[in-house]
């Protein structure tokens, strides 16, 4: 099957690409390969919508998955955590303030994230690493600042 895309995508890592929990990331832009072809294939217009949305999603799946990889380190986790939130918050922003299909589409990530034994592992003990942390949401509106990118 040939998927045609007008957004750069990487390679299909395949099987190398479930070897270890930081999986592929050919372009080094801290997604790995097949998250970040999900979120290009499901979000592929040149819209400033899908552009923003895939941005924001490319920010929540780089921080969840830091969180996989720094499970280990309660202090690296909690800072992945924090990351996180602000992604989530972002991904609101950018999806018009709908927060069930922000927090469906960021659910769909990180399915993409757990999908070995390994990184599911890994993702309970990095939840377990956050557990008596509180992250706090600002009373206002959400602000751009929370994206680590220029939202169009």
């Amino acid at each position: 099957d040939i998927t045609v895309s007008s957004v750069p995508v990487p390679p299909d890592p395949g099987k190398a690409g479930k070897e270890t929990i930081a999986g592929i990331d050919a372009n080094t832009n801290g997604v790995r390969d097949d998250v970040e072809r999900f979120i290009v294939f499901s979000y592929p217009d040149n819209t400033p919508a899908h552009a923003n949305t895939r941005n924001a999603l490319f920010q929540y799946a780089g921080a969840a998955q830091e969180g996989l990889i720094v499970a280990e380190d309660r202090e690296a986790a909690r800072a992945a955590g924090e990351e996180v939130q602000e992604a989530v918050e972002c991904g609101w922003l950018v999806m018009d303030n709908d927060i069930d299909s922000a927090s469906r589409a960021q659910n769909e990530i990180t399915a993409q994230l757990l999908n070995t034994v390994a990184r599911t592992k890994a993702h309970s003990h990095y939840s377990s690493q956050l557990s008596g942390k509180i992250f706090h949401l600002d009373s206002g509106p959400i602000s751009a600042e929370n994206c680590h990118f220029e939202v169009l």
